[in-house]
């Protein structure tokens, strides 16, 4: 909680001040070090055999490259120091931003699964922080700012940049509703006290920082 992320140079609000900080604090980025035996600080542990996690994840990341999602290049390279792992996370959210609206619309009209992009691209932000440019990490949280924006906003201007049905944005009941607040708190976290809360578009500059509070 609070306490532990106090201890380890947080904000008053408890959120790790630096990256990363999702995931990886309180000794677990050690912990998952340990079982690919690797010291705390990456560096390989002599005659030690990787616990059966540490060998299924890499055997996955690199022989599975297909079916592994963006953010799992992310965290074996934040385990391993590995660069040719970030480098595969970055280009590929790289990518994703590039497509904007469409590969999440794609997936699933109603934007369901807008939890499963901002996933990737939080946390590939938040693991790979930094590797990326400057122009990188404003492009990226542009993107995360204009999706949210598109999911929770139900007004001509929103819908106009892309139309996702506007579903269940104000009903507790659907499950919909918590994939929203799902993605909305990876980005919160991701791009805490870095985030302007405004996107550009067509070149008009958006102001949705509300989202972020």
């Amino acid at each position: 909680g609070v306490s532990v992320f106090l201890k380890n140079g947080a904000t008053g609000t408890g959120i790790p001040a630096g990256h990363p900080r999702l995931s990886l604090v309180g000794g677990r980025l050690q912990e998952l070090r340990r079982n690919a035996c690797l010291d705390d600080n990456g560096n390989p542990i002599p005659n030690c055999t990787p616990t059966q996690v540490g060998k299924v994840f890499f055997d996955f990341v690199d022989n599975k490259p297909g079916k592994a999602d963006t953010w799992h290049f992310a965290l074996a390279y934040v385990v391993s120091g590995n660069r040719s792992y970030a480098t595969t996370a970055i280009q590929q959210i790289d990518a994703q931003v590039a497509c904007g609206a469409t590969c999440i619309g794609n997936a699933n009209n109603k934007f369901l699964y807008v939890r499963d992009f901002m996933r990737n691209v939080c946390l590939v932000y938040d693991w790979c922080y930094d590797l990326l440019t400057p122009a990188q990490k404003s492009a990226w949280i542009g993107y995360m700012n204009k999706m949210l924006f598109v999911t929770w906003s139900d007004q001509p201007d929103a819908n106009a940049i892309y139309d996702t049905g506007d579903w269940a944005t104000s009903n507790p009941y659907q499950n919909y509703f918590y994939n929203y607040l799902l993605a909305t708190t990876y980005v919160a976290l991701a791009t805490y006290g870095e985030n302007p809360g405004t996107f550009v578009h067509n070149g008009k500059t958006y102001d949705v920082y509300y989202l972020m509070n």
